[in-house]
């Protein structure tokens, strides 16, 4: 049999008659009341094939269709090659979305790197900015800059602590010092006065 254009068709055939025919492979398959179907695909087309065996004055006919199925399979072509654009155009704008929120995430985490560094290297004043709830981030990255920041002012006041108690312990020891030092003049100069005299055994009566 030969397909000629995109016309759909429908056929009956007695038994003798489908038998001559070159595609009624699937027909030996069939018995009364049953139907089959198969897809034929030439140069020109894509045919559904539908043939159905029926008895009449008991004499064995088969009802074969055919419809053409081309332009299902050219909507299907262009559907998978607009899936495969839309798919990639999507993987496309997914990466420079998840390329900017990482900036944007990582924008925070840089600035809380460099004021770790600074601090490290005694600048203890250093604070993060914090720019709200809703700010550059999200919550997680404004709730460790919050801890940052407190972290650090303990520090701060921490070392505050320590060079004012370094300052007091420095004073405390200039002011000794300067406590003893007058006693200790007095009596280097008794001691220099008894060891210039020479005194006698009235003296030591005395």
């Amino acid at each position: 049999m030969t397909l000629r254009g995109k016309d759909d068709s429908f056929r009956v055939y007695s038994a003798q008659e489908f038998m001559r025919l070159d595609d009624n492979t699937l027909a030996d398959k069939l018995s009364v009341g049953q139907q089959g179907c198969e897809i034929i695909s030439t140069d020109e087309a894509v045919y559904l094939k539908v043939i159905c065996m029926v008895a009449y004055d008991e004499e064995a006919y088969y009802l074969r269709t055919m419809w053409d199925l081309s332009d299902i399979y050219e909507q299907r072509e262009s559907m998978l090659d607009f899936y495969g654009v839309a798919v990639l155009a999507g993987a496309l704008i997914s990466g420079i979305i998840l390329l900017v929120i990482s900036h944007f995430i990582a924008v925070p985490i840089r600035r809380l790197s460099k004021a770790v560094g600074e601090i490290a290297e005694g600048d203890y004043d250093k604070r993060i900015k914090i720019k709200g709830k809703h700010g550059v981030g999200g919550g997680e990255v404004t709730e460790l800059s919050e801890n940052f920041n407190s972290m650090a002012e303990t520090i701060q006041n921490k070392v505050i602590e320590l060079n004012e108690a370094v300052e007091r312990r420095e004073q405390f020891i200039a002011d000794f010092t300067h406590e003893l030092k007058t006693p200790m003049t007095t009596i280097i100069g008794y001691a220099d006065l008894l060891r210039s005299f020479e005194l006698n055994k009235r003296h030591y009566q005395q």
